[in-house]
């Protein structure tokens, strides 16, 4: 089995980062289907900015969203040890093709380097998953 994902990411902005309108999916190798609601909010790749130029990827972009979002959820709800989710969110990129090797490795070791902090914050469901603000946006945004 090869990990990939099931379907397209669709997001709208909302206030520095992005709020997913539809549930979105991947199918890791190793742990199965990561499901990710609609409603789930997302600040990207968080890596570190200086990190940006050196790799030519911004938090959004298109190449590294994908992976980010997977990524942003396994560290929100801890469903894998931080070492696990760190793995999926580089086989989610190297299932892409659209960074390099050199890219995903940086990607890669910035998450295992920097990631530790926002791995340990005790995250509250509540404030991640907002079905209120979904429907206020789409309605909104409509």
């Amino acid at each position: 089995m090869h990990s990939g994902f099931v379907n397209n990411l669709i997001t709208g902005v909302y206030g520095k980062g992005k709020i997913l309108l539809q549930p979105f999916a991947f199918k890791d190798e190793e742990h199965g289907l990561i499901e990710i609601p609609e409603g789930f909010i997302t600040d990207g790749a968080s890596i570190p900015r200086f990190g940006w130029s050196i790799i030519n990827v911004s938090p959004f972009s298109s190449t590294v969203i994908y992976a980010a979002v997977v990524h942003d959820w396994l560290y929100a709800t801890h469903k894998f040890s931080r070492r696990k989710a760190d793995k999926v969110f580089y086989r989610a990129m190297m299932s892409q093709r659209y960074l390099t090797n050199f890219q995903i490795n940086i990607m890669y070791r910035c998450v295992r380097l920097f990631g530790g902090a926002a791995y340990k914050k005790d995250v509250d469901m509540d404030k991640i998953i907002y079905p209120d603000k979904l429907k206020h946006y789409i309605n909104s945004n409509g």
